[in-house]
Protein backbone atom coordinates (compact mmCIF):
# COMPACT_ATOMS: atom_id res chain seq x y z
CA UNK A 1 0.00 0.00 0.00
CA UNK A 2 1.24 3.46 -0.89
CA UNK A 3 0.25 6.28 1.45
CA UNK A 4 1.48 9.11 -0.77
CA UNK A 5 -0.47 9.68 -4.00
CA UNK A 6 2.53 11.19 -5.82
CA UNK A 7 4.66 8.17 -4.98
CA UNK A 8 1.83 5.86 -6.03
CA UNK A 9 1.67 7.61 -9.40
CA UNK A 10 5.39 7.22 -9.88
CA UNK A 11 5.36 3.53 -9.01
CA UNK A 12 2.47 2.60 -11.27
CA UNK A 13 3.50 -0.03 -13.73
CA UNK A 14 2.53 0.97 -17.29
CA UNK A 15 0.50 -2.24 -17.72
CA UNK A 16 -1.32 -2.13 -14.37
CA UNK A 17 -3.83 0.15 -12.72
CA UNK A 18 -2.33 -0.66 -9.31
CA UNK A 19 0.69 1.01 -7.70
CA UNK A 20 3.39 -1.64 -7.50
CA UNK A 21 7.16 -1.48 -7.08
CA UNK A 22 8.62 -1.46 -10.59
CA UNK A 23 10.60 -4.48 -11.72
CA UNK A 24 14.36 -3.98 -11.54
CA UNK A 25 14.67 -3.67 -15.33
CA UNK A 26 12.21 -0.76 -15.26
CA UNK A 27 14.25 1.27 -12.79
CA UNK A 28 17.50 3.06 -13.51
CA UNK A 29 20.24 3.46 -10.95
CA UNK A 30 23.59 5.16 -11.34
CA UNK A 31 25.12 2.58 -9.04
CA UNK A 32 24.30 -0.83 -10.52
CA UNK A 33 25.29 -2.54 -7.24
CA UNK A 34 22.47 -0.76 -5.44
CA UNK A 35 19.25 -2.61 -4.70
CA UNK A 36 17.07 0.26 -3.49
CA UNK A 37 13.48 -0.74 -2.75
CA UNK A 38 11.88 2.36 -4.26
CA UNK A 39 8.45 1.62 -2.77
CA UNK A 40 9.51 1.51 0.87
CA UNK A 41 9.03 5.11 1.95
CA UNK A 42 8.60 6.66 5.35
CA UNK A 43 9.01 9.98 7.14
CA UNK A 44 7.74 12.20 4.36
CA UNK A 45 8.19 15.96 4.32
CA UNK A 46 6.21 17.94 1.78
CA UNK A 47 8.76 20.23 0.19
CA UNK A 48 7.20 22.07 -2.79
CA UNK A 49 10.42 23.93 -3.54
CA UNK A 50 11.36 25.13 -7.03
CA UNK A 51 14.93 25.04 -8.35
CA UNK A 52 16.69 28.32 -9.08
CA UNK A 53 16.21 27.85 -12.84
CA UNK A 54 12.46 27.22 -12.35
CA UNK A 55 12.57 23.90 -14.22
CA UNK A 56 12.15 21.43 -11.32
CA UNK A 57 9.86 21.23 -8.30
CA UNK A 58 10.74 19.04 -5.32
CA UNK A 59 7.40 17.68 -4.13
CA UNK A 60 8.40 15.54 -1.14
CA UNK A 61 11.53 14.60 0.77
CA UNK A 62 11.69 11.09 2.22
CA UNK A 63 13.71 8.88 4.47
CA UNK A 64 13.94 5.57 2.62
CA UNK A 65 14.65 2.32 4.44
CA UNK A 66 17.35 0.47 2.50
CA UNK A 67 18.81 -2.88 3.51
CA UNK A 68 21.97 -3.61 1.53
CA UNK A 69 23.06 -7.15 0.88
CA UNK A 70 25.22 -8.53 3.68
CA UNK A 71 24.01 -5.99 6.25
CA UNK A 72 21.67 -6.95 9.06
CA UNK A 73 20.34 -3.47 9.67
CA UNK A 74 18.57 -1.20 7.21
CA UNK A 75 19.98 2.26 6.56
CA UNK A 76 17.97 5.41 6.02
CA UNK A 77 18.71 7.15 2.74
CA UNK A 78 17.46 10.62 1.93
CA UNK A 79 15.44 10.89 -1.28
CA UNK A 80 13.43 13.53 -3.12
CA UNK A 81 10.33 13.02 -5.23
CA UNK A 82 9.91 15.74 -7.83
CA UNK A 83 8.94 16.69 -11.33
CA UNK A 84 10.56 18.69 -14.07
CA UNK A 85 13.82 19.04 -15.90
CA UNK A 86 17.12 18.41 -14.10
CA UNK A 87 20.64 18.17 -15.53
CA UNK A 88 21.07 14.52 -16.44
CA UNK A 89 22.51 12.41 -19.22
CA UNK A 90 20.78 9.33 -20.63
CA UNK A 91 23.31 6.84 -21.95
CA UNK A 92 22.65 3.84 -24.16
CA UNK A 93 24.96 0.82 -24.32
CA UNK A 94 25.61 -1.44 -27.32
CA UNK A 95 22.59 -3.60 -26.36
CA UNK A 96 20.33 -0.54 -26.40
CA UNK A 97 19.91 -0.52 -22.60
CA UNK A 98 19.64 2.94 -21.08
CA UNK A 99 21.24 4.25 -17.92
CA UNK A 100 20.83 7.64 -16.29
CA UNK A 101 23.66 9.81 -15.03
CA UNK A 102 22.74 12.71 -12.74
CA UNK A 103 24.83 15.81 -13.48
CA UNK A 104 24.29 17.20 -9.97
CA UNK A 105 25.04 16.15 -6.40
CA UNK A 106 23.36 16.20 -2.99
CA UNK A 107 24.66 17.82 0.16
CA UNK A 108 23.32 17.76 3.70
CA UNK A 109 25.23 19.68 6.33
CA UNK A 110 28.89 18.97 5.62
CA UNK A 111 28.21 15.67 3.83
CA UNK A 112 28.09 15.24 0.05
CA UNK A 113 26.72 12.46 -2.14
CA UNK A 114 26.31 11.69 -5.81
CA UNK A 115 22.67 11.75 -6.89
CA UNK A 116 20.90 8.75 -8.35
CA UNK A 117 17.89 9.49 -10.56
CA UNK A 118 15.06 6.98 -11.04
CA UNK A 119 12.69 7.99 -13.85
CA UNK A 120 9.22 6.67 -14.60
CA UNK A 121 9.27 3.92 -17.21
CA UNK A 122 6.81 4.10 -20.07
CA UNK A 123 6.25 2.35 -23.36
CA UNK A 124 9.11 4.23 -25.04
CA UNK A 125 12.73 4.88 -24.09
CA UNK A 126 13.74 7.18 -21.24
CA UNK A 127 15.30 9.45 -23.86
CA UNK A 128 11.99 9.77 -25.73
CA UNK A 129 9.80 10.23 -22.64
CA UNK A 130 12.19 12.67 -20.93
CA UNK A 131 13.61 14.75 -23.81
CA UNK A 132 11.59 14.29 -26.99
CA UNK A 133 7.90 13.82 -26.23
CA UNK A 134 5.63 16.60 -25.03
CA UNK A 135 7.66 19.36 -26.70
CA UNK A 136 4.46 21.02 -27.92
CA UNK A 137 3.76 22.06 -24.30
CA UNK A 138 5.64 25.15 -23.19
CA UNK A 139 6.61 23.65 -19.84
CA UNK A 140 9.63 21.91 -18.28
CA UNK A 141 7.28 19.60 -16.34
CA UNK A 142 5.53 16.31 -17.07
CA UNK A 143 2.47 16.81 -19.22
CA UNK A 144 -0.38 14.88 -20.71
CA UNK A 145 1.74 14.82 -23.86
CA UNK A 146 3.51 11.56 -22.94
CA UNK A 147 6.42 13.39 -21.28
CA UNK A 148 7.59 11.61 -18.12
CA UNK A 149 9.65 13.88 -15.91
CA UNK A 150 8.47 12.66 -12.51
CA UNK A 151 11.49 11.22 -10.71
CA UNK A 152 12.89 9.95 -7.47
CA UNK A 153 16.31 11.38 -6.60
CA UNK A 154 18.33 9.32 -4.14
CA UNK A 155 21.23 10.68 -2.11
CA UNK A 156 22.67 7.29 -1.19
CA UNK A 157 25.71 8.47 0.78
CA UNK A 158 23.86 10.92 3.03
CA UNK A 159 22.91 9.69 6.50
CA UNK A 160 20.03 10.92 8.63
CA UNK A 161 21.15 11.69 12.19
CA UNK A 162 18.31 10.87 14.60
CA UNK A 163 20.09 12.64 17.45
CA UNK A 164 19.53 16.07 15.89
CA UNK A 165 16.40 18.01 16.76
CA UNK A 166 16.70 20.24 13.69
CA UNK A 167 18.39 19.00 10.56
CA UNK A 168 20.43 20.89 7.98
CA UNK A 169 18.86 21.69 4.61
CA UNK A 170 19.19 19.24 1.75
CA UNK A 171 20.80 20.88 -1.28
CA UNK A 172 20.78 19.55 -4.85
CA UNK A 173 23.25 21.42 -7.04
CA UNK A 174 25.14 21.12 -10.32
CA UNK A 175 28.83 21.94 -10.35
CA UNK A 176 28.29 25.04 -12.51
CA UNK A 177 25.53 26.30 -10.17
CA UNK A 178 22.94 26.57 -12.96
CA UNK A 179 20.79 24.01 -11.14
CA UNK A 180 20.37 24.60 -7.42
CA UNK A 181 17.60 23.61 -5.03
CA UNK A 182 17.46 23.88 -1.25
CA UNK A 183 14.92 22.02 0.84
CA UNK A 184 14.72 23.67 4.26
CA UNK A 185 15.44 21.92 7.51
CA UNK A 186 12.13 20.63 8.72
CA UNK A 187 12.82 17.00 9.62
CA UNK A 188 12.25 17.30 13.37
CA UNK A 189 12.61 14.84 16.18
CA UNK A 190 12.34 15.30 19.93
CA UNK A 191 15.58 14.99 21.85
CA UNK A 192 15.12 13.84 25.46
Amino acid sequence: MCADSNMCLMLMHPNSKFAVPPPEEDASHLNENSNIPAALMSDVEHAFVRSNDGNFIAIDRYLIQNRKEGRAKAEQIIGVLGDGFVPLTILKNEKGEESILANFTCSYGGAHSPATVILMKGDKSFQEHYHELGTKYNSPFSTNGDRFRTMLILCEELRYDKSLSRHPPLVLSSQDGKFHLRIGSSFYSLVH
